[in-house]
């Protein structure tokens, strides 16, 4: 997982220096570009990613499959709680306020001496560390998951157990509708 981590910071460190340093359409453009580009590659790489179906990594030989479960339950606890952390550290750092400089008004904070693409790629790739190790925990979850169930019906605990994707595809969806309707 630590190494998904390190892979998702690297990579953002790169697309972040090409694609945080445009603006208005361009970025709009040029990351609507970039991501349809990663997608058509992920899904032609399928030696190595596993394509549409994507992989399914082993799961780490335990005792028990309470120990398994236990492990799991802590190992996310454990990353909800550095996730939470790393974000008040970076609210309360120089991070923090460079990105709220640039919140407010990312021309005026440029002008004013904030490097505005150093801020905003720390940000993307302290993001995508999470974001990697989250998704190396998924590799594993699919396939403990599936364990749990017998073979006629693993495809639908694999179907549930993804289904999260879809509710948070939908929350993207409806929560600023629930904020512009709010007027938060």
């Amino acid at each position: 997982w630590a190494g998904a981590g390190l892979l998702a910071l690297a990579f953002a460190a790169l697309l972040g220096l090409a694609l945080l340093r445009l603006r208005g359409h361009y970025f709009a453009s040029a990351s609507l570009v970039v991501a349809e580009g990663l997608r058509e590659l992920v899904n032609s790489m399928t030696g190595l990613t596993g394509g549409g179906m994507g992989l399914n990594l082993p799961i780490p030989a335990m005792a028990s499959v309470d120990v398994q479960a236990r492990f799991f339950f802590y190992a996310m606890l454990l990353l909800a709680a550095a996730t939470f952390a790393a974000m008040l550290l970076t609210a309360n750092s120089k991070l923090g306020f460079g990105l709220r400089c640039i919140q407010q008004n990312e021309s005026a904070a440029d002008m004013l001496g904030v490097d505005t693409t150093f801020y905003k790629v720390s940000a993307f790739m302290l993001s995508g560390v999470f974001v990697g190790v989250a998704g190396g925990s998924f590799t594993v979850g699919i396939a403990y998951c599936a364990r749990w169930f017998p073979k006629n019906q693993q495809g639908l605990a694999m179907g549930i157990f993804g289904a999260g994707n879809t509710g948070a595809a939908v929350t993207k969806l409806v929560a600023p509708l629930i904020v512009v309707a709010y007027g938060w």
